[in-house]
């Protein structure tokens, strides 16, 4: 079982998460979320169960909010799923907030009403709910702040589950009902074995767990990958490697490889590298 969307499935997307990179506030990765085009007014739907990191409006002192939040989502809630490895989710421009900071919220609840906030910053341009994604182990320093698709998590829509296993009871509440447990078992089975994947490439946090067997083979490739990275203007420096090879005088190289190998083959070599 996935999380829920915050909408019904009838509802459409109005910018997907990577779309316009570098446009208004959009990062260069493209935008960090999904916009969804509702009418002000129109209910938000928790993902999951889970606790609610932040509800309110934040201010213009982004190193200090959490995920780095500025006042451009206005209205904000932000919700920590249950679990060691779940993710965050951010609903953003809202009218009407139904929920407070530290307070614990289920599946399915009404945690606010959508709107068309900005903090006064004039960066929405209609009535919409932007949905962010911060995974578990968020590193805040990519191309979209740390931001993934909210769609790897999103799978699901609360009209099946209001239809059949569940249904709203006073205030947002939810009731449960029975299902079958076979279906059950099944679901719980895949949670299981998407949270053991997930956890294999963790790293690890001090005095809390070791990282995963895959942690330190992902890290060495990225750090093999990055040495050998040409620069790009505005976004990082040349590879340790790629630098070191660039600064090569070819006429040295082939100057070397004369000295080294057998007169012929020294020559084609040094006619590919540009020397005499």
């Amino acid at each position: 079982m996935g999380y829920l969307f915050p909408f019904p499935r009838a509802v459409k997307r109005s910018q997907d998460f990577g779309a316009n990179p570098g446009w208004g506030p959009n990062p260069p990765g493209g935008h960090n979320g999904d916009d969804w085009a509702v009418p002000v007014g129109t209910p938000v739907r928790a993902a999951g169960d889970g606790e609610v990191v932040f509800a309110g409006q934040f201010d213009d002192t982004y190193a200090d909010n959490f995920g780095w939040n500025l006042m451009y989502g206005g209205l904000m809630v932000v919700l920590n799923m249950n679990g060691a490895t779940a993710p965050y989710f951010e609903y953003g421009h809202n009218s009407e907030l139904r929920v407070k900071t530290g307070q614990r919220v289920k599946r399915g609840q009404i945690i606010a009403l959508s709107g068309n906030t900005d903090g006064g910053t004039n960066v929405s341009t209609g009535p919409h709910c932007h949905v962010g994604c911060l995974p578990f182990n968020f590193n805040l320093n990519t191309n979209t702040y740390g931001r993934v698709n909210p769609r790897l998590f999103m799978t699901d829509y609360w009209e099946d589950e209001a239809n059949g296993s569940a249904s709203l009871g006073p205030a947002g509440d939810i009731k449960e009902t029975t299902t079958d447990p076979q279906e059950t078992e099944v679901s719980d089975a895949v949670d299981r074995i998407i949270a053991e994947i997930r956890n294999i490439a963790a790293p690890g946090e001090s005095g809390k767990r070791n990282a995963g067997p895959l942690y330190d083979l992902v890290q060495n490739v990225e750090t093999i990958n990055a040495a050998l990275l040409p620069g790009e203007a505005g976004v990082r420096h040349a590879g340790a490697v790629y630098a070191a090879l660039a600064a090569l005088d070819p006429a040295q190289i082939a100057a070397a490889v004369t000295a080294a190998v057998p007169a012929e083959t020294a020559k084609q070599v040094a006619a590919l590298l540009g020397g005499k």
